[in-house]
Order: structure tokens, then C-alpha cells, then sequence
């Protein structure tokens, strides 16, 4: 062998190391790891007394995809509260299991569900109903969660203390200091109005704002201080220099992750937890993100 097939064959050995190694880490490593990661954001129209607030996101569980049990919603609820969040937010797709698997109650009879690995909305819900924080925890749906079973999935979550917030609003208070948490409805699934939800708030406070879809954010109006949505999963897949390389958006990867910054509105898109369509993670490690809000 000269000097030039052995440097091809050496090349061709190397990628096929790599090539195996990459998708080893994002179908069996990635996938099942999981880490907390801090963000402070300076956000507008926020009060000095809010300085401070922290806030714990979890969203896209979806329970039943692979590495995401029962077990992992355990170690998800203990590494939120060991945070001592003073607010933890859910933003949806608690559930694996999409438009064909749309029954709440288990039918064996039914071939179009796989009964070995789906997890009802009663069995995780009673692990979520750990989850502490000092201002409450709250929650939206998401579009696996209507595919599913929406009304079980709010049922359930409800009856575990966590308060669903499906086009709705309250007003909670922090170091004295009153603000709004705004939670809207699915945008894929159901018919959010944010204008018209937004108009009930009469006075100035500052308001949260929780949203499922990303997508929904060009609607929102500049007197939210912050919106917080999940559903992408930074795409799942991200390659260095490159970035995220699917994500299910209208507007690509324009939010597909992270904090976002456009005409003076700011937007926080989680990469989330589980994985959905195909089963693995690269360079998006699942992720429960704690943010440390503070005015600009």
C-alpha cells in the first residue's frame, strides 16, 4: 500500500469512527442526559422590585419517548426544586403521542398504540405534583397534548396543584410587586387571541406571558415584558457553525432557541426535554432552563 492509499484509508477509518460516535451520542447519550442551565435576561417593562425573580421552565417532556419515564420525571422534579425557584412555568407537550394515539384510557384492542411505552397523563402528573415553587406552578398545553387528550391532560395537571392557564391570566405578587402571568392556548391546535386576552389587563403591571408555539410572538404586544415558549427542541439536531437543522416553525430558525431580541420585544424559546418525530438529540442537550430576571 503506498504512502497515498494509506493516508485515504486512515481518512476513510477516521470518519467512519467519527461518523458512528456521532450517532451513537445523539440516539443513546444525548437523548438521556440532562442538565440545569442558568440564563439572566434583562428585560423592559420591569420593575427594579422584580429584580431577582427566578424563574424554572420545563417544557416538551413528552412522556413515553424514549429515556423520558416516570424515573426521569422524578429527577426532573428534584433538580427543579433544588433550584428554589420563586416561579416554575410547564410549557407543554407533556405527552409522547400524537393523532393517532388519541385515546386517554388504555384499549388494548386499539393495534395503533403501542401500550408498552405509552404513560398516562394520571401517572406523571402524580410525579409533577412534587414540583415546588414559592409563587405556584403553572402550566399551558401543548399540540401533542390536544392530539392525545387535552382535557385529560388539563385534568390531570389540575388535580396535581399545577394550575392550567388555557387563555387565561392571574395576577400574582413578588417582594410586594404585582404582575400578570398570561397563559394562551395552542397555536396549531386551538384558536389563541392574544389581543383580546391581553385588552382584560387594565392597569400597568408587568406581564409574563407563556406560549406553547414561538410562532405566535410577532403578535405579541411590546408591553409584555417576556414571552416564554417551548416547542422547538432547538431543533433537535444542531451542527457546529451551522446551528439547528429542522426546526417546526413558519420562520425557520428564527426561534428556534434561546433569547431573542426583536424591535425592543424579548422572546426566551427552551430547547426542552424530550425528543419528538425521531428520537435523538445533537448539540441540544435536553435542558431545564432557569432564568434570573432583572430590568434593563
Amino acid at each position: 500500500m503506498n504512502k497515498y492509499k494509506q493516508i485515504f484509508f486512515y481518512f476513510l477509518l477516521i470518519l467512519l469512527i467519527t461518523s458512528v460516535s456521532i450517532i451513537a451520542w445523539s440516539i443513546f447519550i444525548e437523548p438521556n442526559l440532562l442538565i440545569i442551565r442558568n440564563y439572566e435576561l434583562n428585560i423592559p417593562n420591569w420593575p427594579n422590585t422584580l429584580n431577582g425573580m427566578k424563574v424554572a421552565v420545563i417544557t416538551d417532556l413528552h412522556v413515553g419517548s424514549p429515556f423520558i419515564g416516570l424515573k426521569k420525571v422524578n429527577q426532573i422534579v428534584n433538580m427543579t426544586n433544588g433550584e428554589q425557584p420563586d416561579l416554575t412555568l410547564l410549557l407543554g407537550d407533556f405527552v409522547a403521542h400524537g393523532k393517532s394515539h388519541n385515546a386517554a384510557e388504555p384499549r388494548p384492542s386499539n393495534p395503533n398504540i403501542n401500550w408498552d411505552c405509552i404513560v398516562r397523563p394520571v401517572a406523571f402528573t402524580n410525579e409533577l405534583s412534587g414540583l415546588k415553587a414559592k409563587l405556584g406552578v403553572f402550566a399551558i398545553l401543548g399540540n401533542h397534548d390536544w392530539w392525545y387528550d387535552g382535557n385529560d391532560v388539563h385534568n390531570q395537571l389540575n388535580k396535581a396543584n399545577i394550575r392550567v392557564l388555557e387563555d387565561e391570566l392571574i395576577k400574582l405578587h413578588f417582594n410586594g410587586q404585582a404582575f400578570y402571568l398570561v397563559g394562551l392556548s395552542d397555536l396549531w391546535t386551538r384558536h389563541p387571541q392574544p389581543i383580546a386576552l391581553l385588552a382584560k389587563i387594565t392597569d400597568k403591571e408587568p406581564i409574563l406571558l407563556l406560549s406553547h408555539n414561538p410562532d405566535i410572538f410577532p403578535l405579541i404586544p411590546e408591553r409584555v415584558s417576556l414571552t416564554l415558549a417551548g416547542h422547538t427542541h432547538g431543533g433537535q439536531v444542531a451542527l457546529p457553525f451551522i446551528g439547528p437543522l429542522v426546526v417546526p416553525s413558519r420562520y425557520g430558525v428564527r426561534y428556534a432557541r434561546g433569547h431573542i431580541v426583536e424591535n425592543g420585544q424579548h422572546l426566551f424559546v427552551s430547547t426542552g426535554i424530550g425528543t419528538s418525530v425521531l428520537p435523538i438529540r445533537f448539540l441540544t442537550i435536553p435542558e431545564i432552563s432557569i432564568l434570573t430576571l432583572k430590568s434593563i
